[in-house]
């Protein structure tokens, strides 16, 4: 999110090169803590997972990033989100309860994590599930927020 607010507010120097000054940073929106604090214990999860998939040198941990980019985008503009028919929060917060109940990733066995990461990534490739559906929308849904975003990675 940074970048592509950076990118379309900071100066373009020759060669392709941006100027990026402390200045350009000031008007970046950031979310406020209420808002964190509802994604806090999801991301909490899914980073954990992510760290965890990554040292394990397996492949789904790109299923998980593409949540996790969903939620981000669910931090800065819930209401759009929620308007559009796009919102994920609630459906990966199911999901979680369901794997998980009331566990913490990071307490759980080897093979436990392996389970839950294995029952995620089946639900989260899905194209059926619910939050799939929503996030292939983005773009077609969002065309004003999300598209750019999501073209400039």
């Amino acid at each position: 999110m940074v970048w592509f607010y950076l990118k379309n507010t900071g100066a373009v120097l020759r060669g392709g090169y941006f100027r990026f000054k402390s200045s350009y940073l000031e008007k970046f929106p950031v979310p406020g803590t209420d808002r964190l604090n509802v994604l806090n214990k999801t991301s909490k999860h899914l980073n954990c997972i992510i760290e965890y998939d990554l040292s394990q040198n397996t492949s789904p941990h790109s299923t998980y990033e593409k949540i996790n980019d969903s939620l981000v985008f669910q931090l800065y503009f819930p209401d759009h989100m929620k308007e559009k028919g796009i919102d994920i929060l609630k459906f990966v917060e199911l999901d979680f309860k369901e794997t998980l109940g009331e566990d913490d990733f990071e307490q759980l066995p080897d093979e436990q994590k392996e389970n839950v990461i294995e029952e995620l990534h089946k639900r989260w490739s899905n194209p059926d599930s619910e939050i799939v559906k929503r996030m292939n929308s983005f773009a077609e849904k969002s065309p004003d927020i999300l598209k750019p975003i999501l073209e400039s990675k």
